[in-house]
């Protein structure tokens, strides 16, 4: 597949799946694995491949696990509403490596923190902090306050304010 994306001027690299649909990533990433002799495409390669690229693939929601712990903000928020669409957005909630930005854009949405699991994973994220973790924190329980106030991986403000809130009902 070359010149998938003529317009920015690049090359498709032949390590790299491109492609316009979910069903088609599946079966070229399956097709790159067993080319490989591994089980997952080479992601270390993503590196060398221009922002302009990379922002795109992000759009398109291929690499999605990857690209929204990507470091620049731009191209992890470009994952967020790919992501805001699967049935697993709590799998990237609790991802430890998530881009705090893209944590708190998702976080956002009122419908995906409308069920408990959610906002429990938002409040333990060590990525979690400002107002969206002050209005999730308050709607837990205490035995989740106290769980999260030991969590050792949960950011310190969350930590702060699950102690705070305990020390609220026990008062």
């Amino acid at each position: 597949m070359e010149n998938v994306y003529p317009a920015l001027g690049y090359e498709v690299l032949s390590h790299v799946c491109f492609a316009t649909s979910s069903r088609t990533a599946s079966r070229a990433s399956s097709r790159l694995a067993r080319a490989s002799g591994c089980g997952a495409p080479d992601l270390e390669q993503m590196v060398h491949i221009p922002l302009a690229i990379q922002r795109k693939l992000a759009h398109d929601g291929l690499f999605a696990g990857y690209f929204i712990c990507n470091a620049r903000d731009a191209i992890a928020l470009e994952t967020v509403p790919y992501v805001l669409r699967l049935p697993d957005v709590l799998a990237f909630i609790r991802l430890p490596r998530i881009n705090g930005q893209a944590l708190h854009t998702i976080a956002k949405d009122k419908t995906v923190m409308r069920e408990y699991a959610h906002r429990l994973a938002f409040c333990r994220n060590p990525w979690a902090k400002g107002p969206e973790l002050d209005g999730q924190m308050s709607s837990l329980s205490s035995t989740d306050w106290g769980a999260i106030a030991r969590d050792r991986n949960a950011s310190q403000r969350a930590r702060e304010q699950a102690k705070r809130l305990l020390a609220q009902v026990h008062a």
